[in-house]
């Protein structure tokens, strides 16, 4: 090896036989069934003679073992029914997916004391359209559609805090407003980083209004106003001046930047654990799906989290 080159070890894990049982609990039926809810599946009519529904904590933990087996909603209905008895009380098919739809999901709300550091990063899911070897045997087709997943993480525990499902024509620049108003309010954040998409005034003053900064690399072509620089200069301007003074390299390092690819890591496990497809048709089933998804994976994340 050369004297100029600098080694570097790789990481290894030191917690192998807790790592090794989270992930096999992570799978266990018994984490995602919850006694309370199957005790009393229906909740109280609102009005006299009205008929019950079944209650909604019941549909979403339904929904969260169909996204994590990837069953059919035919196949949901057998699976739970053959492992809780035919006597049970769970809706048939046609109601969950009827539910599916108007099912209001939020993400489950995490402690937060501190002030966070969020990285948010967006990818994309396909609805339906021809696999990878159909495309290139034969190109793409005018039927491949895609969804935007927008997701804003938690640096330091890797947790998802904000999630929002969006059309493809959607810019994830333009959106990243809605996507910090999806953060909890006892949520308070300190910085924001995210990729060069994201290099506009809009951005920088969306994140500043939440008394926060944003971190994203300016444009290699960004320009600087002539002259001698004002005292209140906007804040991307402010950017592109401290970048073109230390050096992209440098700068990336006095920021922190480089945690921005924790934000990768989780659309890595988004995509590995649940594929890169949405199973509903409609955009409101869409949604709640990817809400219930990052949920799981919240949950996912706590069984089982490797420590370096």
């Amino acid at each position: 090896m050369s004297e100029g080159r600098r080694f570097t070890p790789k990481k290894s894990i030191k917690n192998w036989s807790a790592y090794n049982k989270g992930l096999e609990k992570r799978y266990d039926i018994t984490v995602h069934l919850n006694r309370k809810v199957l005790e009393k599946p229906l909740k109280a009519a609102g009005q006299r003679g009205r008929p019950r529904e079944y209650s909604q904590a019941l549909i979403e933990m339904m929904l969260i073992i169909k996204a994590v087996y990837k069953l059919p909603y035919r196949g949901l209905v057998g699976f739970l029914r053959s492992l809780l008895g035919r006597t049970s009380h769970l809706p048939d098919y046609t109601t969950v997916c009827i539910r599916a739809a108007t099912l209001q999901a939020v993400l489950k709300r995490i402690k937060c004391g501190e002030k966070i550091h969020l990285v948010v990063d967006t990818t994309g899911l396909k609805i339906y359209g021809e696999g990878e070897w159909k495309v290139r045997k034969h190109g793409p087709s005018k039927r491949r559609t895609w969804r935007k997943l927008h997701l804003g993480i938690d640096e330091a525990t890797q947790d998802i805090l904000a999630v929002d499902l969006t059309e493809n024509a959607v810019g994830d620049q333009a959106h990243l407003p809605n996507l910090l108003n999806e953060l909890p309010k006892n949520v308070r954040l300190k910085q924001v980083s995210a990729d060069g998409i994201y290099d506009s005034h809009a951005c920088y003053n969306d994140v500043h209004a939440r008394g926060a900064t944003l971190v994203t690399p300016p444009r290699k072509n960004a320009a600087l106003p002539r002259g001698r620089p004002p005292k209140h200069e906007p804040l991307r301007t402010r950017a592109i001046r401290d970048c073109r003074r230390q050096g992209r390299t440098e700068w990336k390092k006095q920021n922190n930047y480089h945690r921005r690819s924790l934000s990768e890591t989780a659309m890595y496990r988004f995509k590995m654990i649940f594929g890169g497809t949405l199973a509903s048709r409609t955009f409101s089933r869409q949604k709640n799906e990817a809400i219930l998804k990052a949920q799981t994976l919240n949950t996912f994340r706590n069984l089982a989290a490797p420590e370096y």
